[in-house]
């Protein structure tokens, strides 16, 4: 099966884009958490594609379209005939984007998820899971300096 990308290249997505075997598809949280930042850097709420340098275009798609599906972010999926993959028009996140964002980007905890579970461990959480994981780990911190902690 052949993939068009021309819809993708119309809106700024250049370069070769690879197709993707599901197994290449696997919930990769760093890119989620640098997705996420990109969109909060955004200097206007005008709907485009996220592009994260260093990762290939479709793998960064599909992981826009998770979070679009998870209700992370605000946006507008597009498909054509043939693509491998919607492209998605993000605006903004969510307040659910934001509060995620916000457990995960305190480089403490995200150290300290990444070096208690590996990256397949990770993988099996959702999104939301995560977030609570690193709420809890950021509550109890939070305690330990306020001396409330056992």
């Amino acid at each position: 099966m052949q993939f068009n990308y021309e819809h993708w290249r119309r809106h700024g997505i250049v370069g070769h884009l690879f197709h993707l075997r599901i197994a290449d598809m696997q919930n990769d949280i760093e890119l989620t958490r640098k997705i996420l930042i990109a969109i909060r850097e955004k200097d206007n709420l005008r709907p485009a594609p996220i592009q994260v340098p260093g990762y290939e275009p479709v793998l960064v798609m599909r992981h826009v379209i998770r979070l679009h599906d998870d209700g992370m972010i605000e946006g507008t999926v597009s498909e054509a005939l043939g693509m491998e993959a919607p492209l998605v028009f993000v605006s903004d996140m969510t307040t659910a984007g934001h509060n995620f964002l916000a457990a995960i980007e305190q480089q403490d905890i995200w150290n300290r998820l990444n070096s208690t579970l590996n990256p397949a461990e990770l993988a099996a959480f959702s999104l939301r899971e995560i977030a609570g994981l690193a709420k809890e780990l950021a509550l109890a911190a939070a305690k330990k300096k306020l001396g409330l902690s056992e």
